[in-house]
């Protein structure tokens, strides 16, 4: 892809950014041309979609969060609100910090929380990782979509994970360990959300979507948009 086109697509980026983030961040993915949202997010500092979202930290400021442990209770709040939560750490070259709790801290973010860490060297480096992820899940939505165009298995075990995988945010990984943990569509069904947290990869806000849609009442938006429209 040249770049001509490749800043022609990013004109089409959108992205909500807190107010706290750094200005020279800001003022780089200005540059580049991406529809930002400048607004009050915190704890979190950016919004790609409904399901991805995150934290982006200095060293120094990571070090700082550390001692005040705002780190785990902010990561906690993230990994509720968020189905793929993800850290940006940049460096900023540092030399005084105490790298084993950093590398301790990292751990427990990646090990308990499931949370990727991802790290940056600079301003621009943080930058084209944000357009990197924005790109992957535009790509990413297009890719599920076409999937499920595709003609539908025949076999049953196939077919269980086809149904499951026409969820938002359900992948075929996570189709085949819910799969694997709940054995059949009953046990899915009436599970609650707490069983589905039990499953790897799966948070409070994935758990709690997978329950609404096997537990709330359908309602038959056609059918009320035209009743709608005969009333009017």
């Amino acid at each position: 892809m040249n770049t001509e086109s490749k800043s022609k697509n990013e004109k089409d980026f959108e992205i909500m950014i807190d107010s706290s983030v750094r200005k020279d961040i800001i003022n780089e993915l200005n540059k580049r041309g991406i529809i930002l949202e400048v607004k009050s997010l915190e704890p979190v500092q950016f919004i790609v979609s409904e399901d991805i979202g995150g934290f982006i930290k200095t060293f120094q400021e990571f070090h700082e969060s550390i001692k005040t442990r705002n780190i785990f209770k902010n990561a906690e709040l993230l990994k509720n609100q968020f189905i793929r939560p993800i850290f940006i750490l940049e460096d900023d070259d540092s030399k005084d910090l105490e790298r084993n709790i950093l590398l301790e801290t990292l751990a427990t973010l990646f090990i308990h929380l499931d949370m990727p860490v991802i790290f940056s060297r600079n301003t621009k480096d943080t930058v084209k990782l944000l357009l990197t992820i924005i790109r992957r899940e535009k790509n990413d939505r297009v890719t599920r979509v076409a999937t499920r165009m595709t003609k539908a298995p025949t076999e049953i075990s196939e077919l269980q994970n086809y149904i499951l995988k026409g969820i938002p945010s359900i992948n075929d990984e996570l189709a085949r360990k819910l799969l694997i943990k709940f054995k059949t569509f009953e046990n899915l069904v009436t599970a609650k959300p707490e069983a589905f947290m039990e499953v790897k990869g799966i948070g409070k806000k994935l758990a709690e979507k997978l329950y609404a849609v096997f537990n709330s009442l359908y309602i038959d938006l056609i059918n009320e948009k035209q009743n709608k429209e005969i009333e009017k």
